[in-house]
């Protein structure tokens, strides 16, 4: 045995000769091991109260307590009872033998010993003690570990409650800004909004990187250990299947993927409305109108999902390669948004007054979006529906202040009429509605550059 480990082993020898104590001792001594002795059973059990041994060497037939009745009592105390307890003694009756044994002991060794024997059975022992305390702290430390996991993981689900909740207060706003059409004051509140909701996303996607990290960590932690302990106690393992160990590592890294996706995802919605509400850029400023297009379309996402009058909206793109162009962004991005708005609204009222059997002759809902360049000088974006159209009556007031076909309270009458003043009045270009059979097209033709 290392004798890094004996120099600091204690054994206790109890024995009423003290010839057989000297014996022990000076044999146990030879190997490094610290012996401590005792004449009689109470002697034993105060020292091993004061300083528990690693291991007792008992004798049986002794005055006042036998062996047998030193081993109960240190068995039935929770402070001594793992200490493993070797009977020395000439007794060699079988029945004698089976009470050692009966009372807790782990070994019996007849008198007159071998030497070789004492010390090949005391190391054993010894090693079997140092197991199992170095796998009942693995299993305390384990236990440790799962708890802090279980701790992370309610942060986490706690995280994510803030996230949809984040999520959610942001689409409410974004419904409310599109379908108020308050031009005028959209950038402030976008602006406020995106700055209110950046702060805990970039915190919480701050940490979300070490909580991954974290839980690889304890994961990989769990599996060395179960490596080093493929056969734990059978109380751990009534723990592991109570709490689904092998569910708890598999679905612990899905959980942080989708945390992870759903920061992602609010933080394009984010960067999305910095883009639309452009608060920064009052002056002219040289703009690539396609990520214009794409942020109001990603604001418009939930639009297009499937409802229960109309199938999913199809979106096409047929995106040309256009110069930037110098503009202002913000009200451009203003216009975009209440086209698209329009455009669905339209489709939505399509398949909303269609008769039940006739939605099989309704074109798909379909958005086109295109982009051109005309001449060197000026682009065109290009809004494509597939809705009910513009009656001829309704086209020459279209562009009226408060004019509206919508029911009282769903629309201003000023959303075209102020689109038609940023295109026209503020960028020099034209707004121009075209209706073709199977769809309706709005058209913004602006300069490049500003003169």
């Amino acid at each position: 045995m290392d004798s890094t480990l004996t120099s600091s082993t204690r054994i206790l020898v109890v024995d009423d000769h003290p010839n057989n104590l000297d014996l022990l001792e000076a044999l146990l001594g030879r190997q490094n091991y610290v012996v401590d002795r005792a004449e009689n059973g109470l002697i034993a059990l105060r020292k091993v109260t004061q300083n528990p041994p690693d291991l007792i060497l008992l004798d049986i037939m002794m005055p006042e307590m036998d062996g047998y009745e030193v081993c109960r009592r240190l068995k039935s105390d929770p402070n001594t009872c793992t200490i493993p307890i070797l009977f020395i003694s000439a007794l060699t009756a079988a029945a004698d033998k089976v009470k050692a044994f009966q009372v807790g002991g782990m070994d019996y060794i007849t008198k007159p010993f071998q030497m070789m024997e004492i010390l090949a059975r005391v190391n054993h022992h010894l090693m079997i003690r140092r197991l199992q305390q170095n796998l009942a702290t693995q299993n305390t430390q384990l236990q440790i570990e799962i708890e802090a996991r279980k701790q992370i993981e309610l942060e986490l689900r706690q995280k994510r409650d803030r996230l949809e909740q984040a999520l959610l207060d942001l689409n409410r706003a974004q419904v409310q800004l599109i379908q108020t059409e308050k031009m005028s004051s959209l950038g402030q509140l976008v602006a406020g909004i995106t700055h209110e909701i950046n702060n805990p996303i970039n915190f919480i996607q701050g940490n979300l990187l070490h909580t991954a990290t974290y839980a690889h960590q304890i994961l990989n932690l769990l599996s060395r250990y179960q490596t080093a302990c493929p056969e734990p106690p059978e109380d751990l393992k009534a723990f592991s299947q109570a709490i689904d160990l092998d569910f708890l590592r598999s679905d612990f890294p899905k959980l942080i993927a989708s945390m992870e996706a759903g920061t992602d995802r609010i933080v394009a919605i984010v960067q999305s409305l910095h883009v639309f509400s452009r608060m920064d850029e009052s002056d002219l400023q040289v703009t690539d109108l396609h990520i214009d297009l794409e942020s109001s379309l990603l604001l418009l996402q939930h639009r297009f999902a499937e409802r229960a009058t109309r199938p999913p909206i199809i979106l096409k793109q047929h995106y040309s390669p256009i110069p930037n162009v110098e503009c202002y962004a913000g009200q451009l991005n203003q216009v975009f948004m209440h086209l698209l708005s329009n455009a669905i609204d339209a489709i939505d009222e399509a398949w909303a007054t269609a008769p039940s059997n006739s939605s099989i002759n309704l074109c798909p809902p379909t958005i086109t979006v295109i982009t051109e360049t005309l001449g060197t000088r000026n682009v065109s974006i290009s809004i494509r529906d597939t809705g009910l159209g513009i009656s001829d009556e309704v086209r020459s007031r279209i562009f009226d202040p408060f004019f509206t076909t919508k029911p009282i309270g769903q629309g201003t009458g000023l959303g075209l009429s102020t689109s038609y003043q940023i295109v026209q009045i503020h960028h020099g270009g034209k707004l121009q509605e075209l209706r073709q059979d199977g769809y309706t097209q709005f058209t913004v033709e602006i300069p490049v550059r500003q003169r």
